[in-house]
């Protein structure tokens, strides 16, 4: 079913095409020229990472130092809130205790 269904889309892309180059012939240099400039960019693109890449290697970046992940950070984002919930808890019950004793006190 679904091997099917990319033929028929393969199928498809081919008609397109060829309709495209016999509709008009006079175009073909254009986009080739196109195409040869997208490949281009392409491999400027890919060589520029690549590069980068090796750079940050050499930096030392990806040599045992890593970068913290999302799943990182969320969870040192988790245990923050979670500290300052119980501190917050913490100082609640000490104002309390702290009423407490006043009014026993004053009584």
């Amino acid at each position: 079913m679904v091997f099917e269904m990319f033929k028929r889309m393969n199928d498809n892309l081919r008609r397109r095409i060829r309709r495209a180059i016999l509709a008009e012939p006079d175009k073909m240099p254009q986009r080739y020229a196109i195409l040869m400039a997208s490949v281009l960019f392409l491999s400027i693109i890919v060589t520029y990472n690549v590069l980068f890449e090796k750079e940050k290697r050499k930096e030392g970046y990806l040599n045992g130092v890593k970068p913290p992940s999302v799943m990182d950070v969320f969870r040192d984002r988790s245990a923050k809130q979670k500290l300052e919930h119980i501190e917050l808890q913490r100082n609640i019950m000490q104002a309390r205790n702290n009423a407490k004793t006043t009014t026993v006190n004053d009584l």
